[in-house]
């Protein structure tokens, strides 16, 4: 496809963010903004302009919109799409780890614990230091374990943070618990963010390899990345700089997760030559919603920049109430969730999210019950863990 084309239909800001060369770009894109048109015409683009398809890096959250934006890129440029890396956080983490599990000690054919085989364990590790379940229940203590993770702490920095009382008692677990891990050559979920950062930070010739294998990295829904996702973009963009993000404050929907908005805020200051692009011209929506929404979202502590942009005027305009119920349950519920809103990895790739109602205490969010699974995952069975656990060396 000519150049020509692949740049037709963009608004000027599109444009921009397409075009961009020359250094780190962030891009704030509200919902029906036309993101995901920007991000795989961008690297049509770049491409087009010379860039490698096999040193681009495009990670998004799902394996859905994984495999939808590599569709687009190919209907762009054809099969040389398929040279690149296009996929989510875990599924890139997991590629590497398989490669370079054994500068951590671990085997390439680690096994990958899910969700259930995690909080098993757990209670098994719970149990064998003689805690009462009732008190220390296997699920809150995973669901510590994990925001632990996700704010880039190991069992051993935790403990020498752990304040007493259960601070003190998830220390005690959480330190046998990856011991076993590591014991029988298994990462949970987390651990495939952790131990990738930890590689990198123990091995910068390791850390350079992928600086050189990737010299292009592009990141969806930014405002969604944890601790650790942040320090694994910062790291392998530090030295090309060629870092395109984007997303949109207001959208965050991970925060059960440990996501942390603030890394899309004070992106531009791990990188201050950030050029900074606004899609402010909303497609999906009318003017009425519109509107409706930027009221809401005004009251919140983090403002956005950016506004939403006329849209058709066929609608009439609206005012924002506050509803007299903090309830806004719809009359019937979903019977196929692919998960709950645990920790953890559930057994479906879908997501639903719901808002609360605005009340004067509480800004309305977005939550998600899932997210898709990296794919050919070796996952250990009940039976093995239980197994492990009940053997001497183990215990």
């Amino acid at each position: 496809m000519q150049r020509e084309n692949i740049l037709d239909g963009l608004n000027p800001a599109q444009l921009d963010a397409v075009v961009h060369t020359g250094g780190p770009l962030l891009v704030m894109a509200g919902a029906g903004s036309g993101k995901t048109r920007v991000l795989t015409r961008r690297i049509a683009y770049a491409i087009e302009q010379g860039q490698s398809p096999f040193e681009i890096l495009a990670i998004t959250f799902t394996n859905k919109a994984a495999n939808e934006m590599k569709q687009r890129v190919q209907a762009l440029i054809g099969p040389v799409a398929n040279k690149m890396w296009v996929s989510t956080f875990h599924s890139a983490c997991v590629r590497i780890l398989r490669r370079e599990a054994a500068g951590l000690g671990f085997p390439s054919s680690f096994t990958i614990y899910d969700q259930a085989d995690s909080r098993r364990l757990t209670g098994y590790v719970i149990r064998d230091l003689g805690l009462d379940q009732k008190r220390f229940a296997p699920r809150a203590m995973q669901g510590a374990i994990s925001a632990a993770k996700n704010e880039g702490l190991g069992p051993e920095r935790y403990a020498d943070q752990a304040a007493a009382g259960f601070e003190r008692k998830v220390a005690d677990v959480y330190l046998e618990y990856q011991r076993r891990l590591t014991q029988a050559g298994a990462m949970d979920f987390d651990d495939l963010l952790l131990n990738t950062a930890h590689l990198f930070r123990k091995h910068p010739d390791v850390l350079g390899h992928y600086r050189r294998r990737f010299t292009m990295l592009l990141v969806d829904e930014y405002q969604d990345t944890n601790s650790v996702q942040n320090e694994l973009v910062l790291g392998l963009a530090a030295e090309h700089r060629s870092v395109t993000v984007v997303g949109d404050n207001d959208q965050g929907v991970y925060g059960f997760r440990g996501a942390d908005v603030r890394n899309i805020l004070q992106f531009e200051d791990a990188f201050p030559d950030t050029t900074v692009v606004l899609l402010e011209q909303n497609y999906r929506s009318s003017q009425t919603i519109l509107d409706a929404a930027s009221a809401v979202m005004s009251t919140t502590s983090a403002a956005s920049r950016r506004t939403c942009g006329p849209t058709p005027a066929w609608a009439r305009p609206s005012s924002v109430s506050r509803p007299t119920t903090r309830s806004t349950k719809p009359s019937s519920w979903p019977t196929n969730w692919p998960g709950s809103h645990d920790r953890g990895v559930p057994t479906g790739g879908a997501t639903w999210r719901s808002s609360t109602a605005p009340t004067p205490s509480r800004v309305p969010r977005s939550t998600s019950c899932g997210w898709a699974s990296p794919t050919r995952w070796s996952v250990a069975p009940a039976s093995t863990i239980a197994r492990r656990s009940r053997t001497p060396s183990a215990t």
